[in-house]
Protein backbone atom coordinates (compact mmCIF):
# COMPACT_ATOMS: atom_id res chain seq x y z
CA UNK A 1 0.00 0.00 0.00
CA UNK A 2 1.55 3.28 -1.08
CA UNK A 3 1.42 6.23 1.27
CA UNK A 4 1.88 9.89 0.51
CA UNK A 5 3.73 11.62 3.31
CA UNK A 6 1.98 14.83 4.35
CA UNK A 7 3.28 15.40 7.88
CA UNK A 8 6.07 17.96 8.14
CA UNK A 9 8.96 17.56 10.56
CA UNK A 10 7.56 19.98 13.12
CA UNK A 11 4.12 18.34 13.09
CA UNK A 12 5.69 14.87 13.31
CA UNK A 13 7.41 15.91 16.52
CA UNK A 14 4.20 17.42 17.93
CA UNK A 15 2.14 14.35 17.13
CA UNK A 16 4.70 11.95 18.59
CA UNK A 17 4.88 14.03 21.74
CA UNK A 18 1.19 14.02 22.28
CA UNK A 19 1.09 10.32 21.52
CA UNK A 20 3.55 9.59 24.30
CA UNK A 21 1.04 10.67 26.91
CA UNK A 22 -1.63 8.33 25.57
CA UNK A 23 0.44 5.20 26.15
CA UNK A 24 -0.66 5.21 29.79
CA UNK A 25 -4.33 6.06 29.25
CA UNK A 26 -6.98 3.45 30.14
CA UNK A 27 -9.31 1.86 27.63
CA UNK A 28 -12.10 3.61 25.79
CA UNK A 29 -15.29 4.65 27.51
CA UNK A 30 -16.70 7.07 24.93
CA UNK A 31 -18.09 5.04 22.05
CA UNK A 32 -15.89 4.38 19.07
CA UNK A 33 -18.54 5.93 16.82
CA UNK A 34 -18.48 9.17 18.82
CA UNK A 35 -14.69 9.29 18.79
CA UNK A 36 -14.47 8.50 15.07
CA UNK A 37 -16.72 11.47 14.43
CA UNK A 38 -14.64 13.79 16.61
CA UNK A 39 -11.32 12.65 15.18
CA UNK A 40 -12.47 13.72 11.71
CA UNK A 41 -12.83 17.34 12.88
CA UNK A 42 -10.76 19.83 10.92
CA UNK A 43 -12.11 22.88 12.75
CA UNK A 44 -10.10 22.63 16.00
CA UNK A 45 -7.00 20.44 15.82
CA UNK A 46 -6.85 19.78 19.58
CA UNK A 47 -10.36 18.29 19.63
CA UNK A 48 -9.37 15.93 16.83
CA UNK A 49 -6.17 15.08 18.74
CA UNK A 50 -8.02 14.40 22.00
CA UNK A 51 -10.25 11.91 20.19
CA UNK A 52 -7.18 10.44 18.49
CA UNK A 53 -5.50 9.75 21.81
CA UNK A 54 -8.62 7.99 23.06
CA UNK A 55 -8.92 5.98 19.82
CA UNK A 56 -5.37 4.65 19.84
CA UNK A 57 -6.22 1.41 21.63
CA UNK A 58 -9.02 0.70 19.17
CA UNK A 59 -6.72 1.38 16.22
CA UNK A 60 -4.06 -0.94 17.65
CA UNK A 61 -6.62 -3.74 18.01
CA UNK A 62 -8.39 -3.37 14.66
CA UNK A 63 -5.90 -2.14 12.05
CA UNK A 64 -2.87 -3.72 10.45
CA UNK A 65 0.61 -2.29 10.91
CA UNK A 66 0.61 -1.32 7.24
CA UNK A 67 -2.67 0.59 7.66
CA UNK A 68 -1.39 2.31 10.77
CA UNK A 69 1.83 3.36 9.07
CA UNK A 70 -0.13 4.88 6.21
CA UNK A 71 -2.52 6.70 8.53
CA UNK A 72 0.35 7.97 10.70
CA UNK A 73 1.93 9.50 7.62
CA UNK A 74 -1.04 10.62 5.55
CA UNK A 75 -4.17 10.58 7.72
CA UNK A 76 -6.47 13.47 6.87
CA UNK A 77 -6.55 15.10 10.33
CA UNK A 78 -4.05 15.51 13.19
CA UNK A 79 -6.21 13.22 15.34
CA UNK A 80 -6.16 10.38 12.82
CA UNK A 81 -2.39 10.66 12.44
CA UNK A 82 -1.99 10.79 16.20
CA UNK A 83 -4.22 7.78 16.82
CA UNK A 84 -2.28 5.74 14.28
CA UNK A 85 1.17 6.76 15.54
CA UNK A 86 0.20 6.08 19.14
CA UNK A 87 -1.21 2.68 18.15
CA UNK A 88 2.08 1.84 16.43
CA UNK A 89 3.96 2.80 19.59
CA UNK A 90 1.65 0.54 21.61
CA UNK A 91 2.44 -2.39 19.35
CA UNK A 92 6.19 -1.88 19.38
CA UNK A 93 7.97 0.44 21.81
CA UNK A 94 10.31 2.55 19.64
CA UNK A 95 12.72 3.04 22.56
CA UNK A 96 13.21 -0.65 23.31
CA UNK A 97 16.16 -1.16 20.99
CA UNK A 98 17.53 2.36 21.35
CA UNK A 99 18.23 2.09 25.08
CA UNK A 100 20.83 -0.57 24.27
CA UNK A 101 22.99 2.13 22.69
CA UNK A 102 25.44 4.28 24.65
CA UNK A 103 24.51 7.79 25.72
CA UNK A 104 27.02 9.18 23.22
CA UNK A 105 25.47 7.22 20.35
CA UNK A 106 22.01 8.37 21.34
CA UNK A 107 23.10 12.00 21.47
CA UNK A 108 24.55 11.70 17.98
CA UNK A 109 21.31 10.21 16.65
CA UNK A 110 19.23 12.84 18.42
CA UNK A 111 21.20 15.52 16.60
CA UNK A 112 21.71 14.10 13.11
CA UNK A 113 19.19 11.31 12.40
CA UNK A 114 17.30 11.78 9.15
CA UNK A 115 13.76 12.34 10.44
CA UNK A 116 12.31 14.32 13.33
CA UNK A 117 10.68 11.21 14.78
CA UNK A 118 13.99 9.31 14.73
CA UNK A 119 15.76 12.21 16.41
CA UNK A 120 13.03 12.52 19.03
CA UNK A 121 13.05 8.82 19.88
CA UNK A 122 16.83 8.89 20.25
CA UNK A 123 16.56 11.95 22.48
CA UNK A 124 13.93 10.26 24.64
CA UNK A 125 16.09 7.15 24.97
CA UNK A 126 19.06 9.33 25.93
CA UNK A 127 17.14 10.93 28.80
CA UNK A 128 15.82 7.53 29.92
CA UNK A 129 19.41 6.36 30.29
CA UNK A 130 20.54 9.59 31.96
CA UNK A 131 17.51 9.94 34.22
CA UNK A 132 19.33 9.12 37.47
CA UNK A 133 21.62 12.12 37.04
CA UNK A 134 19.03 14.67 35.93
CA UNK A 135 18.12 17.79 37.88
CA UNK A 136 15.62 20.57 37.22
CA UNK A 137 18.32 23.12 36.44
CA UNK A 138 19.99 20.92 33.83
CA UNK A 139 16.68 19.99 32.22
CA UNK A 140 15.64 23.63 32.01
CA UNK A 141 18.94 24.38 30.27
CA UNK A 142 18.53 21.46 27.88
CA UNK A 143 14.90 22.36 27.17
CA UNK A 144 16.10 25.83 26.16
CA UNK A 145 18.50 24.51 23.49
CA UNK A 146 17.69 26.48 20.31
CA UNK A 147 19.78 24.28 18.01
CA UNK A 148 18.58 20.74 18.76
CA UNK A 149 14.80 20.79 18.81
CA UNK A 150 14.20 17.13 19.59
CA UNK A 151 16.64 17.07 22.52
CA UNK A 152 14.93 20.19 23.89
CA UNK A 153 11.50 18.59 23.50
CA UNK A 154 12.58 15.34 25.17
CA UNK A 155 14.10 17.33 28.03
CA UNK A 156 10.83 19.23 28.33
CA UNK A 157 8.88 15.97 28.62
CA UNK A 158 11.01 14.86 31.58
CA UNK A 159 10.99 18.35 33.08
CA UNK A 160 7.20 18.35 33.10
CA UNK A 161 7.29 15.35 35.43
CA UNK A 162 9.79 17.10 37.66
CA UNK A 163 7.50 20.12 37.89
CA UNK A 164 4.74 17.80 39.09
CA UNK A 165 6.65 15.62 41.54
CA UNK A 166 9.89 17.26 42.61
CA UNK A 167 9.77 21.00 41.95
CA UNK A 168 6.14 22.11 41.99
CA UNK A 169 5.13 25.35 40.32
CA UNK A 170 1.94 27.29 40.93
CA UNK A 171 -0.77 27.15 38.24
CA UNK A 172 -0.09 30.82 37.48
CA UNK A 173 3.64 30.14 37.01
CA UNK A 174 2.92 27.18 34.76
CA UNK A 175 0.43 29.11 32.65
CA UNK A 176 2.89 31.97 32.27
CA UNK A 177 5.67 29.61 31.16
CA UNK A 178 3.31 27.79 28.78
CA UNK A 179 2.25 30.97 27.06
CA UNK A 180 5.31 33.23 27.18
CA UNK A 181 8.50 31.16 27.12
CA UNK A 182 10.39 31.52 23.83
CA UNK A 183 11.56 27.90 24.09
CA UNK A 184 9.29 25.04 22.92
CA UNK A 185 10.81 22.60 25.43
CA UNK A 186 10.04 24.86 28.38
CA UNK A 187 6.52 25.54 27.10
CA UNK A 188 5.94 21.80 26.75
CA UNK A 189 7.18 21.08 30.29
CA UNK A 190 4.77 23.60 31.78
CA UNK A 191 1.94 22.45 29.52
CA UNK A 192 2.38 18.83 30.62
CA UNK A 193 2.45 19.83 34.29
CA UNK A 194 -0.73 21.87 33.83
CA UNK A 195 -2.43 18.88 32.22
CA UNK A 196 -1.50 16.68 35.17
CA UNK A 197 -2.80 19.27 37.61
CA UNK A 198 -6.07 19.81 35.75
CA UNK A 199 -6.69 16.09 35.21
CA UNK A 200 -6.55 15.65 38.99
CA UNK A 201 -8.33 18.78 40.14
CA UNK A 202 -10.40 20.50 37.45
CA UNK A 203 -14.14 20.87 38.04
CA UNK A 204 -14.76 22.38 34.60
CA UNK A 205 -17.33 20.67 32.42
CA UNK A 206 -16.31 19.10 29.13
CA UNK A 207 -18.09 21.92 27.32
CA UNK A 208 -16.09 24.52 29.26
CA UNK A 209 -12.83 22.75 28.42
CA UNK A 210 -13.75 22.60 24.74
CA UNK A 211 -14.47 26.33 24.84
CA UNK A 212 -11.04 26.97 26.38
CA UNK A 213 -9.36 24.83 23.73
CA UNK A 214 -11.12 26.86 21.04
CA UNK A 215 -10.15 30.13 22.70
CA UNK A 216 -6.44 29.28 22.79
CA UNK A 217 -5.85 27.08 19.73
CA UNK A 218 -4.59 29.85 17.43
CA UNK A 219 -2.59 32.17 19.65
CA UNK A 220 -1.58 29.92 22.56
CA UNK A 221 -1.44 26.36 21.17
CA UNK A 222 0.62 24.96 24.05
CA UNK A 223 -2.09 26.01 26.49
CA UNK A 224 -4.74 24.56 24.17
CA UNK A 225 -2.83 21.26 24.16
CA UNK A 226 -2.76 21.26 27.97
CA UNK A 227 -6.56 21.37 27.94
CA UNK A 228 -6.60 18.83 25.10
CA UNK A 229 -4.89 16.21 27.28
CA UNK A 230 -7.53 16.69 29.97
CA UNK A 231 -10.23 16.14 27.37
CA UNK A 232 -8.45 13.03 26.05
CA UNK A 233 -8.42 11.48 29.51
CA UNK A 234 -12.11 12.23 29.93
CA UNK A 235 -12.91 10.69 26.55
CA UNK A 236 -11.01 7.59 27.61
CA UNK A 237 -12.45 7.41 31.11
CA UNK A 238 -15.91 8.52 30.10
CA UNK A 239 -15.82 10.58 33.27
CA UNK A 240 -16.07 14.28 32.45
CA UNK A 241 -17.50 16.72 34.96
CA UNK A 242 -20.65 17.53 33.10
CA UNK A 243 -23.51 19.56 34.58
Amino acid sequence: MACRRVVGAGMAVALTLAGALALSLPGLSATVTELESLVQSEVIREISMAAGLALAEHYAATRSVEELQCLAESGRTPGIRLAAQTALDRLEDPLQSLVLLSEEELLDRARIAETAVERLNAARAYYVKARGTLRVERLETDASDPEHTELAIAAGEILGGFYVALSPRSPAELEAQTTTSPFPGLRLAASLALSDLWIRTSTLSDEEIIALVAAHTIWQPDLAEAYMRVLAVRYSLGGGNNP
